[in-house]
């Protein structure tokens, strides 16, 4: 993009594209004091979660150089670097680097000007890792050689510098001539999606559509998108994902499509120290943000600026380091995707291409919580079931994710119950995991099915999913 730099460090000040003025108006400013700072992150004229982080570690740097000009005692210093971590609360990016780098503060400015500018640099770094990895698990969950894409909000190298998160996930599909359009919502009530987002898909040669934000998930239920992809302000430690305020109806309206619903962010917005999504602050904003010149004088908002996406509706979140599938946490019932005849070979048996299974990933989970969902041959859609009787399951995992492959030693070309398994790419169906890496111990799942139901399963030990998949844990039951 022919823009200016989103935020850069020089001369000692802050310059940053203000991206209120955005599509309409490229506007740079020039911030010089932690009064300026602060009030570019709340009016979001400085913004997205990744750019909330580099903007306050610079903003450190900021904070040590005017306390040298106005002779600001270490209470003083102390108070301004607390005033930048608060400016926002929800996005945990800004008060973690804010942290780190005034950690840096007793070895003198020079070394918090080193620390902030290293954070800056790192950004674009980071944001391709993501987007890579990303796109190329999206390819493998769709199965299609063109996705269409569903996005929220503004993701790119304004919120985050380089490619951007999720859409430096879209970017890298696009790159790769993987995309075939992206459906970006409005927004509401700023209208980042629509200000933003069109407007560097624009720069990007991006084909795409505005879409109204309630109109969304009415348009994944018509089958207009293969993936929906978002950011995120917080990932609390048990997977719950903060984001901007419209991310939730995304999520049940891909869990409802049976599309996956991607969560891309950098290792810096997960949060172990946040239990759950219920221990995040969520920001209210200005009641004029939503009642603008429209609704009657006096008219009272509800405008919180971000909403909770609970673990559970969450594919897989994808960070610079990592693909970590459906939470360890979730609290569902087990789900029996899969009965096979002894002897059946298995494949795939999703719309997706993934293979099914019977059990789940709570290594706490007990008996009593199978829940009771149609069984299905592999030659079969879903829905459909084998004949009453006992049948051969698969790798114990969530519905919906793709298996390392089948382990259990009365389907073809398997290993002997107790034996270890080498993981490594993702295996052909009905065949073990191929390729060298830490081993996995294959066991045995037997489940019985009447009336097209899958009724129980018995007692088993499992070894599943290869561990760079995100999971690798004995289920026991």
């Amino acid at each position: 993009m022919d823009t200016p730099d989103v935020l850069a460090w020089r001369d000692g000040c802050i310059e940053a594209l203000d991206q209120t003025a955005l599509p309409h108006q490229i506007r740079v400013l020039r911030i010089t004091t932690v009064d300026q700072l602060v009030e570019a992150i709340t009016t979001l004229a400085v913004r997205g979660a990744p750019v909330l982080g580099a903007a306050g570690a610079l903003g450190v740097a900021l904070a040590v150089r005017q306390g040298g000009r106005e002779g600001w005692d270490t209470a003083r210093l102390d108070a301004e670097v607390k005033r930048i971590a608060d400016a926002r609360p929800t996005a945990v990016n800004l008060r973690r680097e804010v942290t780190a780098v005034a950690g840096r503060i007793p070895q003198g400015r020079a070394a918090v000007e080193a620390a902030a500018l290293a954070v800056v640099g790192s950004a674009a770094v980071v944001s391709e890792q993501i987007s890579r990895r990303g796109a190329g698990w999206l390819r493998q969950a769709c199965g299609r050689e063109q996705l269409r894409i569903h996005t929220h909000c503004n993701t790119g190298s304004l919120a985050c510098l380089g490619w951007g998160t999720a859409l430096g996930v879209i970017r890298a599909l696009h790159a790769d001539g993987a995309l075939e359009y992206v459906i970006v919502d409005e927004t509401r009530p700023l209208l980042q999606g629509a200000r933003l987002t069109c407007w560097e898909l624009g720069q990007l040669g991006i084909e795409h559509r505005l879409a109204c934000d309630g109109a969304a998930p009415f348009l994944i239920s018509r089958g207009l998108a293969d993936a929906v992809v978002v950011g995120a302000d917080r990932v609390a430690a048990n997977g719950d994902v903060a984001n901007k305020i419209g991310t939730y109806s995304l999520a049940l309206a891909a869990r409802a499509a049976g599309i996956p619903f991607l969560v891309a962010a950098p290792e810096s917005t997960l949060d172990p120290s946040t239990p759950s999504g219920s221990a995040i602050p969520i920001e209210q904003r200005a009641d004029e943000e939503v009642t603008g010149q429209a609704a009657p004088p006096g008219t009272r908002a509800l405008n919180v600026a971000f909403d909770i996406t609970p673990a559970e509706l969450v594919s897989a979140v994808v960070t610079e380091e990592r693909l970590i599938l459906r939470s360890l946490s979730f609290a569902g019932p087990l789900e029996a995707e899969l009965a096979l005849h002894v002897g059946e070979s298995a494949g795939p048996v999703d719309p997706d291409g993934t293979l099914g299974r019977v059990g789940h990933d709570d290594e706490r989970a007990r008996a009593e919580r199978l829940g009771c969902v149609p069984a299905r041959p592999p030659d079969q859609r879903p829905g459909q079931a084998p004949a009453a009787g006992r049948g051969v399951g698969l790798d114990v995992l969530v519905a919906g994710q793709p298996a390392a492959g089948v382990a259990h030693p009365e389907l073809s070309q398997q290993a002997t119950a107790g034996e270890r398994a080498e993981p490594g790419g993702l295996a052909r169906p009905g065949q073990p995991p191929p390729g060298a890496g830490p081993p996995l111990q294959v066991g045995a799942v037997v489940a019985e099915a009447a009336n097209a139901q899958v009724t129980r399963l018995l007692p088993v030990i499992v070894g599943f999913q290869r561990p760079d998949l995100g999971f690798g844990v004995l289920v026991r039951r």
